[in-house]
Order: C-alpha cells, then sequence, then structure tokens
C-alpha cells in the first residue's frame, strides 16, 4: 500500500446483506462508527445512515438499493483516487488486496489531502523565491536558448546589471562573458565552456549537477579577470516553460590560496622525506649494526647504507683495532687503476693527520657495490673527495672516506648526515670491543666446561689452546701437545685435511680407537680467520656410550621383529598341537587304557606336551607365554636352584652361590625363573668342556635414568641383580651381536635349538626387567639378569590337582579352525557335554540368539575371521548379560584378552588344549566361581 493511501484508509465494519435497515443503523449507532460495508451481489455497498435514510427499516441491505462503492488496488495515487470518485460521482472507494477489504477511502479525505498538499507546496514556493533573492551566491534562471529568465540581486550587483535589463539578455552577457559579444554559445571558446555544458547537460538528460568546476573570463570595469567558479544547476518548471537554474559560487580566491598551499606543503613534505629517510637510514644502521659481532662486517654495512645518504663513485674505510688493521674499498661504478692506488694513498696518509699511527702493512679488500653499474663510463679522476676521522677514547683509530667524479657531488647536509653515521660507527666500535673482551672470557670459561674436547691450532697448526676432555682425548689421537712443537697433521689416524672437508660437507669423522676399552669418537673441524688464516678449531666428543646405547636399541628392535614373526608361528604350532593332541585324548577314551593303542596314544600326547613347552619357549621370547607371576624371594628360590644343579653340572665345574643374607623379592613366575636360571647355567656348563668356576650372584642396586638408554621401556629404581659368571671359553663380538637371536646356536648339530637365550630374553622382558652379556674370548661369560624389586611379600596359595570332572551343559564351541574346533567337540561330548559349533564370531552370534537361554556357555577363540572373540563377546553381552564366555587362544596372555577379563569374561585357556585343564575350567566357569578377577587368570605384572 502506498504511504499517501495508507494516510486515508479508514477500517469499516462489514454488515451481514440480509440485516435490516433498522438492525443496520442501531449497530452503526451502538459502535460509533459513520460507515460500513456490505457485500451485495458481489459488489460493495456504501453504509452510512445519509444513504439508509428515507428506507423502509425493515427492508434488507440487499434490498436497499444502496449505492456502489468501487473497488482500488493499495498502490493507487491520491489524485488518481479522486479521479474515480468525480467519475464515478461516489462518496467512497473500497480498496482490496486479492479481493480482501482493506478499509474505505472517502472523498472527504481525499479532498482533504490534496488541499493541505497545495497549501504545502505554495508556502514551499515562497520559502524558495526568499531564499533565491536572499541567497548570498549569484543566482540566474535559463531557458533553453540561454537566455535569462530570472537572476537575484547578489548577480545584479556583482556584474553590475540591473534585474530589470537582465531578463531577456543571453547568460553570458549577464554575467560579462568576454566572449559573449558575439553570442552566448556561438563563440569556439563556449564550447568547453563549463557553464554552458552545465545547463546544457541539465535540459537534456534532467539530471542536476554539483559542483562542476568552470572557468570564464569576465570584464569587470576596464579590467578582464578569469573567475575560477563552482557550478550548479538543476531543472525546473518556470511559469510554464522549462528552465534551469543556475547557481555560482567564485572560488577563485580560494583556489589562489589552495595552490599556495600546496607548494609550501610540498616543500615541507619533500624536506620531511629528506629528513626522514636520512633518520630512517642511520636507524636501521644502528639496528644492524647492533648485532654484529664483528669489525669486518661493521664497516662493511657502514660503507652500505653510506651510499644511500651520498651519491658516491668510490668509498672506503680503514681500521685499526689491536691487531687488526683492515682496509675495505667499495666500488659503485668502474674506477681507473690509478685512482683506486691514490684512494689507498691518501686514506693512508689522511689517518696519520687525522692522529692515527702510522702503519706499513694493511689488509686490503676491493669489492663492488650490490648496485655497481659495470657498463658506466670509467672514473678518471676525482672531483669530491671527503674523510671523517673514526675517534674512540679521544684515539682515532679509522677514517670514512667517500669520493666521485663530479666536483662538489656531496651537498653539506648529506656531509653533516656522513658524520653522525660515522658517530654512530664509533660507538658501536667501542660497544663491540666490550663485547669481544666479554666473549673471550666467557668462551674461555665455557671451553673449560664442556663435556666435548676443544682444541684451537694456529694457522701453522700448533695447538694454542685445549680444555681438560681434550687434553685427555689427546694422548689417544694424535703426538700433538698443548704447548709443543710438533704440528697437528692426522687426528686418530685420519688426515686433518679429511676432517675438515668432510664438517665442511655438513658431516662429521668418526674415529675407533682401539682398546680396551675400545672408544669411539666424532671430530669436526672448522677454519677461523680468512679462509683459515687465522687458525682451526677442532671438536671432539666421545660418543663411546652413545655407540653402545645405538647398538642396544638396534638389537632389541631386531628382537623385537623376530619375537613378533616367533609369536604367529607359535599360534599356527598351537592349533596344530591342540588337534593332535585333542584327537589323541578323544581316542584314549574309547580304548582299554593298558592296551598297546592306548600306551601308544599316551605317547602322542606326551610328545604333545613337549612340543608344547618347545612352543612356550618361542611365546616367552615374543612374550606371549601366559605368565603366573607371584611374590617371590630369589634367595632361598636360587638356593634350591644351585641344589638341583649340582647333580646335572660335572664335578670339574665349581659351582658357588654369592648373596648377602636378606630378602630380595621379585613379582615373578617360579616355573619361568626356574628356565632362565637352568638356561643360563647350561649355556655356561657348555661352555666349559674342561671345567671352570661357575658362579651365581644375587645383588640389590638402585638404577637411575641411565636404564633408559639400555630399553625405553625400564624405569628407574630398585633392581634385584642376579648374575651368571663363568670362566669358560667366552664370546667374539659377532656371536655376542647375535646371541638372543632365536634358533641361532654354536652348538654342535643337536646338542641346541637355538631357543635358550632368546627364552630367557623373552621372559625377562615380560617381567619388566633387563638382561645384558658381558663377554669375552678366552675369558668367559656374565649374564646380568635385572628385575624390578618388589615392596610387598605374600606366599603363594598351593592348589591340589584335581580329577577330570564331566558335565551335562549346552556348550556353543566358536574356532574357525576346523581340526581344533571338532577336536574340542570330542572332548566336550567325552566328558558329557552337549556342543553346539561354529566357524566364526557371527556364525556363533546367529546360534546363541536361536538358542537364547538354552546355552551354558560359550568357548570361543580369540583371534577369527569377520567376527573375533572380543567382538563376539561384547555383542553377547548385548543380548544376554548373563552370557559367560571361556576363551582360547594360541597367542597366551594378553592385553585384549586381559581387557576382556577385566570385562567379565569368565576364563582363559591356552592352547593347545588339555582335557584335564580344560574340564577344570569348565566346571569353574558353570558352577560360578569365577568373578572380575579370575583364579586361574594369572595377575598382571607389577
Amino acid at each position: 500500500m502506498s504511504e499517501e493511501i495508507g494516510e486515508l484508509v479508514e477500517e469499516a465494519p462489514l454488515l451481514p446483506p440480509d440485516d435490516s435497515v433498522g438492525e443496520a443503523l442501531r449497530r452503526l449507532s451502538e459502535d460509533g462508527v459513520p460507515f460500513a460495508l456490505v457485500r451485495v451481489e458481489g459488489r460493495w455497498r456504501y453504509v452510512t445512515p445519509g444513504t439508509l435514510a428515507g428506507i423502509p427499516r425493515t427492508r434488507t441491505l440487499m434490498d436497499a438499493g444502496l449505492p456502489e462503492a468501487p473497488e482500488v488496488p493499495p498502490d493507487l495515487l491520491v489524485r488518481e483516487a479522486l479521479g474515480i470518485l468525480e467519475s464515478e460521482g461516489g462518496e467512497a472507494l473500497v480498496v482490496t488486496e486479492k479481493g480482501r477489504p482493506l478499509g474505505v477511502l472517502r472523498r472527504s479525505k481525499v479532498l482533504g489531502y490534496l488541499l493541505d498538499q497545495a497549501e504545502r507546496a505554495r508556502e514551499t514556493a515562497e520559502e524558495l523565491a526568499a531564499v533565491f533573492r536572499a541567497s548570498p551566491l549569484p543566482i540566474l534562471v535559463v531557458d533553453e536558448d540561454l537566455r535569462v529568465l530570472e537572476m537575484n540581486e547578489v548577480l545584479s550587483e556583482c556584474m553590475e546589471v540591473p534585474l530589470g535589463e537582465a531578463v531577456g539578455r543571453m547568460a553570458g552577457e549577464a554575467l560579462g562573458c568576454v566572449h559573449a559579444e558575439g553570442g552566448c554559445g556561438s563563440a569556439p571558446a563556449c564550447e568547453g565552456c563549463g557553464v554552458i555544458r552545465a545547463v546544457s547537460s541539465t535540459f537534456k538528460k534532467g539530471r542536476p549537477h554539483r559542483d562542476l568546476e568552470a572557468t570564464v573570463k569576465v570584464r569587470m570595469g576596464d579590467e578582464t579577470r578569469e573567475l575560477h567558479v563552482l557550478v550548479n544547476t538543476a531543472l525546473l518548471s518556470h511559469r510554464g516553460r522549462r528552465a534551469v537554474v543556475v547557481a555560482l559560487q567564485d572560488v577563485t580566491e580560494k583556489r589562489r590560496l589552495l595552490e599556495e598551499l600546496k607548494e609550501l606543503n610540498e616543500n615541507l613534505e619533500r624536506k620531511v622525506q629528506e629528513r626522514t629517510f636520512e633518520l630512517q637510514v642511520l636507524y636501521e644502521l644502528s639496528q644492524q649494526i647492533g648485532h654484529t659481532l664483528s669489525y669486518s662486517d661493521l664497516f662493511k654495512l657502514v660503507l652500505q647504507y653510506l651510499h644511500r645518504i651520498l651519491p658516491y663513485d668510490v668509498a672506503g674505510s680503514l681500521l685499526v683495532v689491536d691487531d687488526l688493521k683492515e682496509m675495505f674499498i667499495k666500488k659503485a661504478r668502474p674506477i681507473s687503476e690509478e685512482v683506486l692506488v691514490e684512494v689507498k694513498r691518501l686514506m693512508l696518509e689522511r689517518f696519520v693527520e687525522m692522529g692515527g699511527m702510522e702503519i706499513e702493512e694493511v689488509e686490503e679488500v676491493v669489492f663492488e657495490a650490490h648496485d655497481y653499474r659495470r657498463d658506466a663510463p670509467v672514473v678518471p679522476y676525482l672531483g669530491t673527495k671527503f674523510f671523517v676521522p673514526l675517534v674512540v677514547d679521544d684515539k682515532t683509530i679509522g677514517l670514512v672516506f667517500a669520493g666521485a667524479e663530479a666536483e662538489d657531488a656531496f651537498p653539506k647536509e648529506r656531509r653533516e648526515v656522513l658524520d653522525t653515521l660515522v658517530q654512530q660507527a664509533a660507538i658501536s666500535v667501542q660497544r663491540l670491543k666490550a663485547v669481544l673482551a666479554a666473549e673471550k672470557t666467557r668462551l674461555e670459561a665455557a671451553i673449560e666446561g664442556m663435556r666435548e674436547g676443544v682444541v684451537i691450532l694456529d694457522k701453522e697448526r700448533m695447538i694454542t689452546v685445549a680444555n681438560p676432555r681434550a687434553r685427555e682425548f689427546l694422548p689417544l689421537l694424535t703426538k700433538a701437545r698443548l704447548g709443543g712443537k710438533r704440528p697437528v697433521r692426522r687426528f686418530g689416524g685420519v688426515e686433518l685435511d679429511v676432517i675438515l672437508e668432510m664438517t665442511r660437507s655438513g658431516k662429521h669423522q668418526e674415529v675407533v680407537v682401539p682398546g680396551p676399552p675400545e672408544r669411539t669418537f666424532e671430530i669436526t673441524a672448522s677454519p677461523f680467520g680468512k679462509e683459515g688464516s687465522r687458525g682451526t678449531v677442532i671438536v671432539i666428543r666421545d660418543v663411546t656410550e652413545e655407540r653402545e646405547a645405538q647398538r642396544m636399541q638396534a638389537q632389541q628392535e631386531r628382537l623385537a621383529a623376530v619375537g613378533q614373526m616367533a609369536g604367529g608361528i607359535a599360534h599356527d604350532f598351537n592349533n596344530i598341537l591342540s588337534v593332535i593332541m585333542g584327537y589323541a585324548e578323544i581316542a584314549l577314551m574309547k580304548v582299554e587304557p593298558e592296551s598297546e593303542l592306548g600306551e601308544c596314544l599316551r605317547t602322542i600326547i606326551s610328545q604333545g606336551r613337549r612340543a608344547a613347552r618347545l612352543v612356550r619357549q618361542v611365546l616367552d621370547f615374543s612374550r606371549r607365554s601366559t605368565s603366573e607371576p607371584r611374590p617371590m624371594d630369589l634367595l632361598p628360590f636360587l638356593k634350591e636352584m644351585v641344589k638341583f644343579l649340582k647333580s646335572s653340572i660335572p664335578e670339574n665345574i665349581e659351582l658357588s652361590l654369592k648373596a648377602e643374607p636378606g630378602t630380595y623379592t621379585v613379582n615373578a613366575d617360579p616355573t619361568q625363573m626356574q628356565q632362565v636360571v637352568m638356561n643360563l647355567a647350561f649355556n655356561a656348563r657348555d661352555a666349559m668342556p674342561g671345567g671352570g668356576k661357575l658362579e651365581i650372584g644375587l645383588d640389590k642396586v638402585e638404577l637411575g635414568e641411565e636404564v633408559r638408554s639400555w630399553d625405553p621401556e625400564l624405569a628407574p629404581g630398585r633392581y634385584i641383580l642376579v648374575t651368571v659368571r663363568d670362566t669358560g671359553t667366552g664370546m667374539p663380538p659377532e656371536v655376542l651381536e647375535r646371541a638372543f637371536d632365536p634358533f641361532f646356536t654354536t652348538k654342535e648339530p643337536g646338542r641346541g635349538t637355538g631357543l635358550g637365550l632368546s627364552q630367557v630374553y623373552g621372559i625377562v622382558k615380560q617381567h619388566k626387567g633387563h638382561i645384558s652379556i658381558e663377554s669375552e674370548v678366552g675369558r668367559g661369560t656374565l649374564v646380568s639378569v635385572y628385575l624390578p624389586e618388589l615392596v610387598q611379600e605374600a606366599p603363594p596359595e598351593e592348589e591340589g590337582e584335581e580329577e577330570v570332572p564331566r558335565g551335562s551343559e549346552t556348550v556353543l564351541v566358536v574356532e574357525d579352525e576346523e581340526g581344533v574346533r571338532e577336536s574340542l567337540r570330542g572332548i566336550l561330548e567325552g566328558l558329557g557335554y552337549k556342543v553346539l559349533t561354529a566357524s566364526d564370531g557371527e556364525e556363533g552370534l546367529r546360534l546363541y540368539g536361536e538358542h537364547l537361554g538354552k546355552i551354558d556357555l560359550v568357548l570361543s577363540d580369540m583371534v577369527m575371521p569377520r567376527m573375533g572373540g572380543r567382538e563376539l563377546y561384547r555383542r553377547l553381552k548385548e543380548m544376554d548379560p548373563d552370557a559367560r564366555v571361556l576363551i582360547l587362544s594360541g597367542y597366551g596372555l594378553g592385553e585384549d584378552v586381559r581387557e576382556l577379563i577385566s570385562e567379565g569374561v569368565v576364563g582363559f585357556v591356552q592352547k593347545p588344549i588339555s582335557m584335564r585343564e580344560l574340564a577344570r575350567k569348565l566346571r569353574k566357569a558353570l558352577e560360578g566361581r569365577s568373578s572380575g578377577t579370575n583364579p586361574d587368570i594369572p595377575r598382571r605384572m607389577a
């Protein structure tokens, strides 16, 4: 709805067409409204007390012959609304939108609105006329022929043209334009007149112009002046004719003042820029030289920034500090050899004249500027030469020189800046002297306390400085000595030049010095001074322990990789053994125990157990066997072991136990500890075929952070140390390096599997410990086993052996290996159980759902395709919170199984499966004797 119509529209109540005239009058009176609408035969009718006058009160509105109120849209203009009312002769219009009435537009309201608008227009016109007359700006109104229709008094007085005479004249004449004499707009100059262009454009396009600049030449009295004006135009109607009002603002004086101000600003800005540039150069130089730690770099920077201040062709610096005598000459363009010689001579002469000392020799460096103008003509002579002394503590220690071919090439202001620049350089030299003196003192102190050996050679390669560590290493690496007369040619048998080249390429030279003990060093050598003119610095690092740690780390990684492979092989072996031993036990239940076949079956089972022990050794190495740790005191344990070993060790070997009285408690598996001691003792026995000494030792040790270099998994703390020392043949380094590799042996075929030490290694790692071997050919071997000390002490509980229990419950066997699955079925059925089988977790889950409430226990393998034991257990628990699951695994008790035990798995069975152990654990699980911590599940290592 338009804003005008929105102000005039009035709401009207709607009356039903079947209302009587009397009812309508009553409603209008009670509601206090002067009008209403009624819809009759699809048309709106206007209802007022006047339109109802004279109509019988009982007649209905639809029959009352009420006047029609035409419909109009909401975007109607007020003048259009009045036209419709006039043409229709009605009193009201109905404003509708999409057939819906928005209100009534009455004739009286429309007329009142238009009268108000007309009054406002008249008042506005009077105000504009007053503004036109009183405006301080010259204003005139012109027609399309550029003739004046009106002019205000300001313009009349300015041009000295009476108002009456101005009307009808050409605008140019009224303004006094010198080009209007032949007719305004007809002279050639009129084509570029800004006033005419603005007026013509406004007539043509109907758009006003704002502050259009124009220049007009006018005759004022006897003189001609050029006026600069701002032209503003607007289109209007003047007494029915199209006209343009033109307002002119004289900005001639303002423009002159602005141009003068602009020139002053430009001069000031240029001077400020020059001074700012000079200050910026000085500031940047101060920032750069503030971080400089060499005199050479300092004066190269001075010459670099000097070129930004002075347009020199050649510049130079001379510095004499302590033993340093340096002259730098920087060329901005080619200079003749004669000029170069003259510059050197003048610098030395002026240095003496300015108070400097006479010098015979000076190190000269001539170089080119980064913007060197190679194509410029050669400088034949210097027309401008300027010298500034460098004074520190009232002593001339140098100078700065600038020269150019042109005469008076350097303005006085720039020479003053050069003085300031040299003063900054003098301050920096003074600072640098103090810094270098302090650095020298700190360097000497730092070198003395360094762990690395530091050796400084002079240019003749004589040792002038050597810190304490270097003095310790020198006898191992060279015959040269500190203060001696022998120069250093070789270091650790390597030519010094080779070490210098290695260092230059970013590498170090490694030198191995034979022992005992063998030592390894990393050596780097770097020259200092120009191309090593002042000497060489040699740094020596003793990396013996670091290399040993790296060797041990590599061995750890290699053994871990081999262990992972061995664990996988052991898993497959356990599955095969499970089938063999399972079917043998099934067959044994079906034959006479004392028959020949029964004896054969018992032999199969016995040999299967031997194979299982061999697999256990492999799992021990890979740290995947099931460990049953408990607190145990190693002293009484080793005493019993020594008694046992004496029956297995030849009499020509002296066996002894060395231990102080006390308690040596660890959290360990007694069976595995027995395997460790026996393997180490039997290895020692085999290394002494001609007899010798075998000593088992027991001690307590405190280990610090060094243990992390042995093995990152070890933690500092108190350890129990078990040592096995023999006086046997010993091992060469290449054998010692592979001692823990599985299946590696130096024994004759048939005398060893190569699993002994690898099994010991796995058991020790499983117990969070560390094992190391020291051996020397012909002198014997020392094996050291470190186990974490346990503070608490609790004797293990012994359990008596149970008979094979039987049952009648329903067991679901989930196993992907068919042979293992069927052997388990046979064993369980032989024990009286009802058995269901599944080849993977998904099938097992389906069967459990089909027999929900009828399966008493699920016996599941841990690793299976499609769905493993872990996911199966969790899905079963979602289906049946009371589900009981017993886990099988050929890998042993790993973190994944321990996690399931903590979640509620009722037990764990290690492959290959023993019928007796399986029967016992089934009964424990079914009779509810297992909980979150199963007594058959080994406790986690501390």
